[in-house]
């Protein structure tokens, strides 16, 4: 009987090692099932997550590009009022120029005329002033008399 029980014993313990060892094993593979389960899970999450980020960076360059090209054309009309402006001031400017030029032209005319009528003034007054000191040498050669 005693040999019974050992082999009954041994055969328990061995049970139990190999049920120990069978089930070490069954949660084993459960647990690399579901560590397996969840890094699938994290990976189709990430792959997610990086799409929506390209997606939002094409989206946000789009804009960009948009912004860029809608600040480029303001720019360029700017550039062509301002162009047009300068333009218009210029040649308002040359006119300006070109009309006082013409008057300055007018004025020196007029004053070339004026220093010939004061020539001719002075001569005419040097022409009266000699004919009168004549009358007066004639007056007083007619008269007798001295002034």
């Amino acid at each position: 009987m005693q040999i019974d029980t050992t082999v009954y014993l041994i055969a328990l313990i061995s049970i139990f090692v190999i049920g120990f060892i069978g089930g070490g094993a069954v949660v084993f593979f459960f647990r690399r099932m579901a560590i397996t389960h969840q890094l699938r899970v994290a990976q189709r999450k990430a792959t997610r997550t990086e799409s929506e980020a390209r997606l939002e960076a094409k989206e946000i360059l789009a804009e960009a590009k948009k912004e860029a090209e809608k600040t480029k054309s303001i720019t360029e009309a700017e550039y062509r009022e301002r162009r047009t402006e300068l333009q218009r001031l210029e040649s308002r400017l040359v006119a300006n120029t070109e009309t006082l030029e013409r008057k300055l032209e007018g004025v020196d005319q007029r004053e070339r005329n004026l220093a010939n009528k004061e020539k001719g003034v002075e001569a005419i007054r040097a022409e009266l002033g000699g004919i009168r000191d004549k009358q007066l040498k004639q007056l007083e050669m007619v008269s007798g008399m001295s002034s």
